[in-house]
């Protein structure tokens, strides 16, 4: 006859004897009734095998085995998991973690103590309480906190790594793709808190992140390693103390609506998608390099400097401290940016003789980049103390970036003023120069032509030129 009925904990469970096919009991607790643990357990006549894993199967003393009945999955304090901030829960954590195999584990609000790391198996799920606080899993030595399977998923838990005592990193990804992490925080990581493995997680969903770690200004707050196309798609992350880290790749990969310290780019980075956010690297350079890279909508605090880039697209994004494009290593760089003030080298070819000389004159001049046009405005005006170079060869004024690579600028305009009376002359940037020369009616403008300077004259320069 089967028997209903209810028992205080797991212990007394097990002290059950001469159950019948059918009976079930209500177990109020793990360890006392209420503190979470427990469940609907029924007697199964068919097994007498099974060993006893400590939650969803338990063996009564006369070997009689009652299992678990898994409403949606199981929770870790029906393995024994206190949750209380004092006791060693590793244990209960991994046989939880065991028996739980291709299905959802719940982790009820409280700070779980890990003396070891924790290694999710494939399609698990992992739902903590409460958004990114109520559920801690406390890191208690030297090693990675989670393993994060093929297919699984994270929601919901906060990872204290104490990262000033232990060492690791907070969540690894070495295997696998379409990995969910959601509405979690990985905290003062000594390691790199977020890490996915060489081209390992492709397809994974990663939103509502916080991560941070104790050596910000070095150590990713977000590293990915990808040498062939492994998507990955970032929204709404927090990393003020991090960094993002696609040095090793991003082939794929979109990040919108974040706020981070910086980001780390190299020469094999390609296919990166970065919108709607900001870094504050106030005191670090940023430096961007790879191929086909798009930032929109991007403010960056600090200084931004183009190497080793190809084909990237810089759209509506703020560059305070404006940006320099190595001319070397960079080209089909599509950049709009604001006007920005920049100061051009007045001079004559090397070796023609004496160079020019403003003196107590003045040069101003601003830029504006749009896309592989740059609109630039220059003025020489000269002063008291003003030398002008020597007769022999064209006048040269720097630009903000060089010229096209391939293609000679001719016939752009500017207007030199000697003695109220007006030149108008031409500038032409050479293919891959960095400097436009002037000339008037066939000659170069130079010493003593248009007119012999003086005081008070004046070059004015104002064109749009392709860049490199």
């Amino acid at each position: 006859m089967a028997i209903i009925s209810t028992t205080a904990n797991i212990s007394t469970l097990r002290a059950i004897t001469g159950a019948s096919a059918g009976d079930v009991y209500e177990v109020l607790g793990y360890y006392g009734a209420g503190d979470g643990g427990g469940g609907s357990y029924y007697y199964d006549a068919t097994d007498s095998s099974s060993l006893d894993n400590g939650g969803s199967i338990i063996v009564a003393n006369d070997g009689k085995r009652w299992k678990l009945r898994a409403t949606g999955g199981f929770s870790v304090r029906q393995f024994g998991a206190r949750g209380n901030g004092s006791a060693d829960d590793t244990a209960s954590l991994n046989k939880a973690i065991s028996a739980t195999g291709a299905g959802t584990l719940y982790w009820p609000a409280g700070t779980y103590l890990v003396y070891g790391g924790l290694v999710q198996p494939a399609s698990q799920s992992w739902q903590g309480a409460g958004g990114q606080r109520a559920t801690t899993l406390k890191k208690m030595g030297n090693f990675d906190l989670v393993t994060l399977g093929d297919l699984g998923s994270i929601q919901d838990i906060n990872l204290e790594c104490q990262g000033a005592s232990y060492s690791g990193r907070g969540i690894v990804v070495s295997n696998g793709f379409s990995q969910l992490i959601r509405r979690v925080r990985i905290s003062q990581s000594q390691g790199i808190a977020l890490e996915f493995a060489l081209n390992q997680g492709g397809g994974s969903t990663i939103a509502d992140l916080e991560a941070t770690t104790t050596n910000p200004g070095t150590v990713a707050a977000v590293k990915l390693s990808d040498n062939t196309a492994s998507p990955k798609f970032f929204s709404n992350i927090w990393l003020s103390g991090g960094l993002f880290d696609f040095s090793a790749g991003g082939n794929g990969v979109s990040v919108t609506n974040f706020y981070a310290r910086n980001l780390l780019t190299s020469a094999s980075t390609a296919l990166l998608h970065i919108a709607n956010g900001r870094f504050a690297s106030l005191s670090d350079p940023v430096t961007l390099s790879g191929s086909d890279i798009t930032l929109t909508g991007v403010a960056f605090s600090g200084p931004v400097a183009l190497k080793n880039m190809q084909g990237a697209k810089i759209t509506a994004c703020t560059l305070g401290s404006g940006f320099t494009e190595e001319a070397a290593t960079c080209q089909y760089n599509e950049v709009y940016d604001q006007r920005k003030p920049y100061t051009p080298l007045w001079t004559q070819p090397a070796g023609s003789g004496t160079q020019p000389s403003i003196g107590n004159g003045s040069i101003t001049a601003s830029y504006q980049r749009s896309g592989y046009a740059c609109l630039v405005s220059i003025r020489v005006v000269t002063g008291s103390t003003t030398t002008y170079g020597n007769g022999t060869s064209a006048y040269q004024l720097s630009l903000p970036f060089k010229g096209h690579v391939s293609v000679d600028q001719r016939g752009l305009p500017a207007v030199v003023t000697i003695n109220g009376t007006t030149y108008p002359c031409w500038a032409t940037i050479g293919a891959n120069e960095d400097v436009l020369t002037l000339g008037f009616n066939g000659q170069s403008v130079r010493l003593g032509h248009p007119a012999a300077w003086t005081a008070g004259s004046t070059i004015d320069l104002e064109f749009s030129y392709l860049v490199r």
